[in-house]
């Protein structure tokens, strides 16, 4: 992490108090302008990490260190998150709200697959496991959260959406004077490349919405599941005829046709793959 960058977040929380890192809409605004559009990569993980609460784990945590150990874990599984970097920012993090200077165990099984040897009493918190403390900090998405009933109505974390879309099919292309199929129905007749899969194919036009609508300036790696949504957004705002892309009708349909909770495990799975493969788009 950039030393600047941690300067510039101290100096935010001296002049505007640490409760702006528990106030999404005050947080994001503020860390942009204090920034002054810097630190792009430091900027959108610190967004994303707060977006996902763990800022409301680390305040109100009983035992700040354990909570920090669970999250690394918690954003390298549903954010694909490095946990070099965000072992860095949790520390930060749990230094500005709890004044915590204790460093982050990472948890056994990441050390393990990045192949470094490690002991086997740092897979325990205490005499607790780090497999009992997940289920109390599940990352609290809108689709996530109890209601007021107390009844919990988290999405199926083994549910695969981003899949679906190789076998989706909707209703018939609209026709019109001007068009009779899709772009990349048109490319296969002429004979012209479309991206290897249809889940590629997907990522390319969300990748269009981030790169071209929303003008975002940023390598697939700085990709952040609050950047996603603002994509998946423009298919909610948007009649599909005023969206470019490969085949904006059918992932117009696709989006649009998928339960809240469904819509965030696309998300969750579209920042994964993005992370993980990059744009497989055609040269």
């Amino acid at each position: 992490m950039d030393q600047e960058f941690e300067v510039i977040l101290k100096q935010m929380i001296k002049t505007q108090g640490k409760d702006v890192l528990l106030d999404k809409k005050r947080f994001k605004p503020l860390i942009t302008d204090f920034t002054r559009n810097q630190f792009k990569k430091e900027t959108n993980l610190l967004k994303q990490m707060v977006d996902a609460d763990c800022t409301k784990y680390i305040n109100d945590a009983d035992n700040v260190a354990d909570v920090k150990t669970v999250l690394v874990k918690r954003l390298e599984d549903e954010y694909g998150m490095s946990p070099k970097a965000t072992t860095e920012l949790l520390d930060l993090l749990g230094y500005l709200l709890r004044g915590n200077t204790e460093k982050t165990i990472v948890p056994v099984s990441i050390e393990i697959s990045q192949g470094r040897e490690v002991k086997p009493k740092i897979d325990t918190l205490g005499k607790r496991t780090i497999n009992e403390f997940i289920p109390f900090f599940r990352f609290k998405n809108k689709s996530q959260m109890e209601d007021t009933d107390g009844n919990s109505s988290p999405s199926d974390k083994s549910k695969k959406v981003l899949i679906l879309i190789e076998k989706y099919t909707c209703k018939p292309y609209p026709k019109s004077e001007y068009n009779e199929k899709e772009t990349y129905d048109y490319r296969i007749e002429s004979g012209n490349k479309n991206p290897s899969t249809l889940i590629d194919t997907f990522i390319c036009d969300i990748w269009q919405r981030i790169d071209m609508d929303l003008k975002y300036n940023i390598l697939p790696e700085n990709v952040t599941l609050e950047i996603i949504n603002d994509a998946f957004e423009i298919y909610n705002k948007k009649d599909w005829n005023h969206i470019a892309g490969y085949r904006p009708w059918t992932h117009w349909n696709f989006i649009n046709s998928l339960t809240p909770a469904d819509k965030q495990i696309l998300a969750n799975e579209t920042l994964q793959y993005i992370v993980k493969y990059g744009i497989r788009d055609v040269e």
